[in-house]
């Protein structure tokens, strides 16, 4: 369930991130200014340039049925209209360049600091595993003159004997490191900040450049004519050309904007996915770390009764308050210690091994096999009394398992009332015989 949950998962913020992303396109088209993304707004727009290109073709109807001369002051006055607007916007232009590449020098000069500064977190944390390493290292000999190094306790240094200041070293780390958390962080701002800006410009260029373009064409088309009647004739099919554009523009944005509430919709029922599988994903986690907790505890019960009844070789295990193993590491510890005598250390892993299976044998949620093979318990000196008792505690806890099971058991110091039962399979192998007779 959980790796079906965790596909479903990628697979829904992938959904979302398509649906924002359409959507961030989108805003993008209009400034990064959601209010303007509104289609009763832009339905007004086109009807009022529509108005206006109707507006337009009327007064070229009235010009030409206007006399020449009327026309002339008209055409005058509109070139001093057109000059001054296309200084006004090539300032605009000009601006919105300076401001784009200077925020680019900006954002550039940023993203290299920031990627500094993550370079330096990276150092420090390298260069604080690199020290605690090497902390650890203890020499029992001078690497100067080679004479032994007497012991100067664990709070001073081992060579130079000068007391160890790790706690004012641990410090200056985490001060340190904090500072960086802190500068990468309003850098990581000031980069989404540049990046936004430059998003408006680029936005915003072509709309003027556009406009421009228009204008100059139409300033060029009244210099270039001969008579003022037919210039300003020239001049009001420039603008009904530019209001056209216009409408094509605004219907495309209309277009876009009517799948906002689309998009919009789907980005939230994605989202809504994305906290329904979260929220299964939490659950499933927390009965699994539940359950981690409830078989550990049995399984360290069941060890803890095993060495329990060992027979008093080892003082550790006739009461342990806790026993921890740890696969990752391969370390087991009773009562927070890991040194054994040879022989209580096999005692200690055996009994460690056999209770998780007998757990997971009775356990229909383990997948842990209902076999296990022990073909050690009687290495490192382990002496007959011992390896009997262990056999017999083993067959008390077999005869509580309910499942099927299978113990593969090997001793050549068999218990006196298993010997001859069922439990015991093939010959028993005298010194000097062997398994295998070639």
């Amino acid at each position: 369930d959980a790796y079906n949950l965790r596909q479903g998962l990628i697979e829904a913020n992938r959904e979302f991130e398509k649906f924002n992303a359409e959507l961030n396109s989108i805003y993008r088209m209009f400034g990064h200014k959601e209010n303007l993304v509104n289609l009763s707004s832009l339905n007004n727009d086109i009807e009022a340039v529509k108005q206006n290109i109707i507006d337009l073709e009327n007064k070229r109807l009235e010009i030409k049925s206007t006399p020449s001369a009327e026309v002339s002051i008209d055409t005058s006055k509109r070139i001093r209209e057109l000059v001054s607007k296309i200084e006004e916007l090539s300032n605009k232009l000009s601006k919105y360049s300076d401001n784009r590449l200077e925020t680019q020098v900006e954002l550039n000069e940023t993203t290299l600091f920031l990627r500094s500064l993550e370079q330096r977190k990276s150092a420090l944390g390298e260069s604080q595993i690199t020290y605690n390493s090497l902390g650890t290292i203890t020499f029992k000999y001078c690497p100067s003159c080679l004479e032994p190094l007497e012991s100067a306790g664990s709070d001073n240094c081992g060579l130079c004997k000068s007391p160890k200041h790790n706690s004012e070293k641990d410090f200056a780390y985490s001060q340190l490191l904090n500072e960086l958390n802190f500068q990468i962080s309003e850098n990581k701002k000031l980069v989404k900040s540049f990046e936004d800006d430059l998003l408006t410009i680029d936005s915003q260029t072509p709309l003027i450049k556009q406009e421009l373009n228009a204008l100059k064409s139409e300033l060029k088309e009244i210099n270039s004519s001969t008579d003022e009647k037919e210039a300003e004739l020239l001049k009001i099919s420039t603008e009904i050309g530019f209001k056209q554009s216009q409408v094509i523009s605004l219907e495309e944005k209309r277009e876009q904007v009517s799948n906002v509430d689309n998009l919009q919709r789907k980005k939230v029922l994605a989202q809504n996915k994305i906290n329904e599988l979260q929220e299964k994903l939490d659950a499933i986690s927390a009965r699994q770390e539940q359950r981690y907790v409830s078989v550990y505890e049995n399984i360290e019960s069941k060890a803890k009764e095993l060495l329990k009844a060992d027979g008093g070789y080892e003082g550790a295990f006739d009461d342990p308050d806790d026993i921890v193993f740890d696969f990752s590491k391969d370390k087991m510890y009773v009562n927070g210690r890991n040194k054994f005598s040879a022989s209580s250390m096999v005692v200690l892993k055996n009994s460690i091994r056999f209770s998780i299976f007998s757990q997971s044998a009775d356990d229909s949620y383990s997948r842990f096999p209902n076999l296990i093979l022990m073909d050690n318990i009687e290495d490192k000196g382990m002496v007959v009394e011992r390896s009997q008792n262990f056999q017999r505690q083993m067959v008390e806890v077999c005869n509580t398992i309910k499942n099927d099971f299978q113990l593969i058991y090997t001793t050549s110091m068999i218990a006196s009332e298993l010997e001859g039962t069922t439990m015991c399979v093939g010959p028993f192998y005298e010194k000097g015989s062997h398994t295998l007779e070639f």
